[in-house]
């Protein structure tokens, strides 16, 4: 008992749209099964059918605030269903909803995300070696938190380049609560939308927030070479006078670090940085 396929049946779309805003869609679709004993609730589940609940979207003509509120399949021979979907708007109860989609206010959404990262210093600053004194490879693992801000707010268009020129970069300056270099965008995507005659653009903005992953960039300063009192590079030997291709931790002159010494580490900026206030995020 399975669905073979599912189609839309073309020439049989309809929408009524009345002078108070109440918007109505109605749609078809063949679903065809592999059993003559296949029922309903098996054809209103399958892929490609519109869910109760779900918004009218079709190709890029989207109306968000018309929902799918029933479908009604009826079988029409020994193998094939026909589904029935309709979408009806809601007038919503909450008045900032009421409002015109470019003047309804952003919605935000903060969350915490979990992500594997592979450290090479532990939380006082030292490195992670063995007790040998030797870094380990590879690194250990371990989990770490960041904060996620999803911003989603209704634009009057997408702009593409703009997204493209502050994807990755890492605050310049002090944004919302949070001082430079904590944010770095993660995505700036579009979804067109439309809604009571009108089209708009639904912009979601996603920036990721920690105090330590964006700038700088912290990494000890270590290799399987050092430099000795002439400047000379030297391979690492062991206690045996043999060069064996490890790595030795450095100084920050690229010496060979002295047992026991401060470790050296190197910082580098690897994101590129913008003022995310240009943005007018709340």
């Amino acid at each position: 008992m399975s669905v073979v396929r599912v189609w839309e049946i073309v020439g049989q779309r309809e929408a009524d749209f009345a002078d108070d805003q109440t918007r109505r869609y109605r749609r078809l679709f063949g679903v065809e099964c592999d059993d003559p004993q296949d029922d309903a609730r098996l054809v209103r589940l399958a892929t490609g059918v519109p869910r109760i609940g779900t918004p009218y979207s079709l190709g890029d003509s989207q109306d968000s605030g018309s929902l799918c509120t029933k479908l009604r399949p009826k079988q029409t021979s020994k193998y094939v269903w026909e589904v029935n979907c309709s979408y009806e708007s809601k007038k919503s109860t909450d008045p900032q909803q009421q409002k015109p989609p470019l003047e309804r206010p952003p919605v935000i959404v903060w969350n915490m995300e979990h992500r594997q990262v592979f450290p090479t210093h532990d939380a006082a600053g030292d490195p992670l070696r063995n007790t040998a004194g030797d870094v380990f490879d590879p690194p250990p693992a371990m989990d770490r938190t960041i904060l996620i801000c999803t911003i989603t707010r209704n634009e009057a268009s997408y702009n593409a380049q703009l997204a493209l020129q502050y994807a990755n970069k890492v605050n310049k300056a002090p944004w919302y609560v949070f001082p430079k270099h904590v944010g770095k965008i993660a995505n700036i995507g579009g979804r067109s939308m439309f809604e009571d005659g009108a089209n708009f653009w639904e912009v979601t903005y996603e920036i990721q927030l920690d105090d330590e992953l964006w700038i700088p960039t912290l990494i000890l300063s270590v290799g399987p070479r050092y430099r000795d009192a002439a400047d000379k590079l030297i391979v690492a030997k062991d206690d045996h006078d043999v060069a064996h291709g490890g790595h030795v931790l450095l100084d920050v002159a690229g010496g060979k670090l002295p047992k026991g010494g401060a470790p050296h580490w190197i910082h580098f900026t690897m994101y590129k940085e913008a003022d995310f206030n240009l943005l007018n995020l709340p």
